[in-house]
């Protein structure tokens, strides 16, 4: 719009000019020209104006859908960041790693669960070919083999590190219109699964495992006797103490067993009540006294009065007893055993501190695991089960409590139970 009123104004001032030559030359006594003459290079001047007005119009008819061409294309293209930014956040909250690799072996995307099992490794991806990306050799495999079209295919790979991942991979090729060909990954982290099924492969080897060391020590002794070892006195006492030995153990680990899957299938009911910590500790202590004077073990008490929690009465005599047992069984004749107990914060914290072998290092977080022993032939010479801190552990999660372990080898260890007080007032 502009360049037209130029252009106008442009005509008439060139036009007004040649009227005033034309009035100048007549004041000026010249003579004039025939009007033919001299108003045919005004005639050509504005007819040379209207054309150039005519183009500048239609440029400008031009330069106004180009505008609106190129506003459209802003508008096209805000929309597509936008849909591209909503894309990535709601990939970034999938629980999968997802990754995606071009038709060129490029990565093109991954989202944030992909980022935190590869690392630092995924933050240099971007852009990169999916072998420089270093993710692991069996993606790059599973990507180029995808584009190649072989298809929807399946792999499991090991990821080092502390610990160690285990990721399961799902690898399926699409197409897009101007892509190509590419390949979606999708990355699930089987850690916890495979740790849950060794586990239970370990359960069940250590069970029978177990089960068949105190029956085969039963059937050895009785068929001794069946060989004619009655006729000795004092042997058939040895064995038939053996056998009633034996049968005790296997009775306790069958009971433990029992009470771990009453847990695991939650069966296990919590009736709480309020509790003296003082008298739990107390019932806890009474079948493990036999043991500790046949240990030569020594068993001190610092307990105070009055302190109740909200619990369930019978699982916290349990765990005491488990956390007793296991003390008084690893420590050596001579040593000792405190047990103490005090109230902070709404808190109430049970220590069981013995002066025995103490736990290796390194294998402290181990304790806990079912069937794990510290000294293997004294729990079983003992006749512990390898269950007893697994159940503890528990009953304390049980409660919403926590334990710690601090410990020395060769020095002794000492287990804090902190469960919360639940009672009003405390």
């Amino acid at each position: 719009m502009t360049h037209l009123r130029f252009a106008l104004a442009s005509c008439v001032v060139l036009a007004l000019a040649g009227a005033a030559g034309v009035v100048v030359g007549e004041i000026a006594g010249l003579k004039p020209r025939p009007a033919l003459e001299w108003s045919l290079p005004l005639l050509a001047l504005a007819g040379a104006c209207v054309i150039a007005v005519q183009v500048l119009a239609r440029r400008a008819y031009q330069s106004k859908d180009i505008l609106s061409a190129l506003a459209d294309s802003r508008a096209a293209v805000e929309a597509l960041r936008q849909e591209k930014s909503r894309a990535e956040e709601v990939l970034s909250e999938v629980a999968d790693g997802i990754i995606i690799v071009g038709g060129e072996g490029e990565v093109t995307l991954f989202n944030r669960a992909a980022e935190e099992m590869f690392g630092a490794r995924a933050l240099r991806a971007r852009s990169q070919s999916v072998e420089a990306a270093e993710f692991h050799p069996e993606i790059a495999r599973l990507a180029a083999d995808c584009i190649a079209g072989k298809g929807v295919l399946s792999s499991e790979v090991r990821l080092p590190g502390v610990p160690e991942k285990t990721i399961g991979i799902r690898a399926a090729p699409f197409s897009g219109s101007q892509a190509g060909r590419v390949a979606l990954l999708l990355l699930h982290d089987l850690s916890e699964i495979r740790r849950h099924e060794k586990m239970q492969k370990e359960f069940v080897s250590n069970v029978s495992h177990e089960l068949r060391t105190p029956i085969t020590a039963v059937r050895a002794t009785a068929e001794a006797l069946l060989a004619g070892a009655k006729n000795d006195e004092d042997l058939v006492d040895r064995f038939l103490n053996t056998i009633v030995a034996e049968s005790d153990r296997l009775s306790a680990l069958i009971d433990d067993l029992m009470d771990l899957a009453k847990r695991d299938s939650g069966v296990t009911r919590m009736e709480k009540s309020e509790v003296s910590v003082q008298e739990a500790i107390s019932r806890a202590f009474a079948p493990v006294r036999p043991l500790a004077e046949q240990q030569q073990v020594t068993v001190t008490f610092e307990v105070p009065e009055g302190i109740v929690i909200r619990a369930d009465e019978i699982q916290l005599v349990q765990l005491v007893r488990n956390l007793l047992d296991n003390a008084v069984k690893y420590t050596p004749a001579g040593g000792c055993v405190n047990v103490s107990a005090s109230l902070a914060g709404g808190e109430a914290a049970i220590s069981v501190c013995d002066t025995g072998i103490g736990i290796p290092h390194g294998e402290v977080d181990r304790v806990f695991e079912r069937f794990y022993r510290v000294d293997k032939a004294r729990s079983r010479r003992l006749g512990g089960t390898g269950l007893g801190l697994a159940i503890v552990k528990d009953i304390v999660e049980a409660h919403g409590g926590r334990i710690e372990v601090d410990t020395q080898l060769g020095r002794g260890s000492t287990f804090t139970v902190r469960l919360p007080a639940g009672v009003d007032g405390l």
